[in-house]
Parts: structure tokens; C-alpha cells; sequence
């Protein structure tokens, strides 16, 4: 399971907590202050823009944000696109048969949020070949697909560059739904990652528990989660087509509105979306 009950912990008393503990830890953290996290997606066919949930999904969205963090997902292509559903990739072997989590091995499924469906073009969520496979391979909804709700994790949507989703789609494809015309994501962008926060903050909070904090440490976790507030913010809002926004830009906005659609067909069985 990803969560845990803390153990009280008592001020003066040695806190060594083991790698799994402190990312539990990290994990509650997250959930409990739901910050966000921004992704930028660089193809050939145009840029995308995704907002993560962490809140909802920690372990699926650490996992898709240490592998942009890494350039795993450089020049990997998204083998597969079916009209009416959706486009995944995320596979370093290109073909819907590989890649693995920043773990080297399997994780569960997240898909406690009953909020998060299907609904609508540009959902973000984990392709799987069953319940808890989940690796590195993703896909974006091209419509509604209600039927995969439940079965694999939603943890973001397309909040820019919905116009590349649709260029996408109108894509030619083969037999076994592979793009003609290859679709290659060059490389990815993270402009927020509250993980970095989150940790310096548990860690603070370890710190206080052993009555080591000082003044110097309270200023590095404040300077941690101001970094991220900053770069969130300004991603938050609408953008102008793809340019980095300028130094002023600063305080909340309203994210992108998704389109919604119908549900559609069911896709082929393998590591899949369905």
C-alpha cells in the first residue's frame, strides 16, 4: 500500500526512518498540502502541456516526474493511436513492450479518486497489462472512454496544446494502430516538482523531532517550497502558445478547459489502455 499510519515520534529521540518510511512520509505530505506539478512535452508534432496530480496520485506521479527529471522519455516514440480514444507511449523499446518504473519493478494501481474519470479529451493516465503493472508507459484520451475508469490510474490532464492532440489523431496508422508517420517525443520539461519540497519539508520535520533544526535549515525548506510555489504559478495559467512566461507573471490563474466527448470503442489487448 502506499499509505501508512505515522508512528508518533518523540523530540530529543534518534529519528532514522528507512528509504520506503521517508517516501511514505513524502507521500502524506503530498496529500496533504495537493500541490501541483507541470509537465511539458516536446514532439514532432507540437508541444503539450500537462498538469499532474499528486495529491491523488503520488507514487504514479513521482514516477512520471523522476523519469522527465532523467530524459528517460527522450526520443521515444507513441507507438500507438486509435481515432476516437487515445495515443500512448512511454515505451524506450517503441513498440508496447517494455519500459519500467523508476523502481525497476511493477507498482500498484492508484485509483482511489472517484473525481478522476475519463472524461474528455487530453486525461492523462497509466497504460498497464492488468492490475498493478504499472511501468513507464502512458497515454493521453483522445475522447471519453468511461470504461477504463477504475482500471488504470488518471494521475494528469492536457492543460496547452490541445491543437497537437488533434493533429495526432488525424494521423494515418497501420493495422496494428501504429502511426505512419512517426510521432517521436523529443524530450520533456518539468517546471514543477513538489516532490523537492515535500522532502525538504519531512526532513525538516525529522530534524525538529530530534530538536536539531536550526535557522539555516528552516531557510532551506523555505526557500524549497518558495522555488516551487514561484514556478507553479505562473505555470498555472493560461499560456500563449509555448513561450516561457516572463518574470512578472506571478500569481494564480485558470487552467485550459478540456473538450468533451462520447465514449468509444475498446482497443486491442497487450500493455494497453484498457
Amino acid at each position: 500500500s502506499t499509505t501508512t499510519a505515522a508512528t508518533p515520534l518523540r523530540k530529543n529521540r534518534q529519528v532514522q526512518l528507512s528509504a520506503e518510511e521517508l517516501r511514505l512520509r513524502v507521500y502524506d505530505h503530498v496529500r496533504l498540502h495537493s500541490p501541483k506539478a507541470y509537465i511539458r512535452l516536446h514532439t514532432s508534432v507540437g508541444e503539450i502541456n500537462m498538469e499532474l496530480f499528486p495529491h491523488a496520485a503520488p507514487m504514479t506521479c513521482e514516477n512520471f516526474i523522476t523519469h522527465c527529471s532523467r530524459g528517460y522519455y527522450n526520443n521515444t516514440l507513441f507507438h500507438r493511436s486509435i481515432k476516437n480514444f487515445m495515443i500512448q507511449g512511454g515505451d524506450p523499446r517503441g513498440d508496447g513492450t517494455g519500459g519500467e518504473s523508476i523502481w525497476g519493478e511493477p507498482f500498484e494501481d492508484e485509483v482511489y479518486d472517484k473525481r478522476l474519470t475519463h472524461e474528455g479529451r487530453g486525461v492523462v493516465a497509466m497504460a498497464n497489462s492488468g492490475p498493478k503493472t504499472n511501468g513507464s508507459q502512458f497515454y493521453m484520451t483522445y475522447k471519453s472512454c468511461k470504461h477504463l475508469d477504475g482500471k488504470h490510474t488518471i494521475f494528469g490532464k492536457v492543460v496547452g496544446g490541445l491543437e497537437t492532440l488533434i493533429k495526432m489523431e488525424r494521423l494515418k496508422t497501420d493495422d496494428g494502430d501504429r502511426p505512419l508517420e512517426p510521432v517521436r517525443l523529443h524530450k520533456t520539461e518539468v517546471f514543477a516538482d513538489p516532490y523537492v519540497a515535500a522532502e525538504e519539508a519531512v526532513q525538516a520535520q525529522l530534524r525538529k523531532e530530534r530538536g536539531e533544526v536550526d535557522e539555516a535549515e528552516q531557510e532551506r525548506s523555505r526557500l524549497a517550497q518558495e522555488e516551487f510555489d514561484t514556478k507553479a504559478n505562473w505555470f498555472s495559467n493560461p499560456l500563449s502558445g509555448f513561450t516561457t512566461p516572463t518574470a512578472h507573471k506571478s500569481g494564480p490563474g485558470k487552467y485550459i478547459k478540456t473538450d468533451s466527448g462520447s465514449v468509444l470503442d475498446n482497443p486491442p489487448k497487450r500493455r494497453k489502455a484498457a
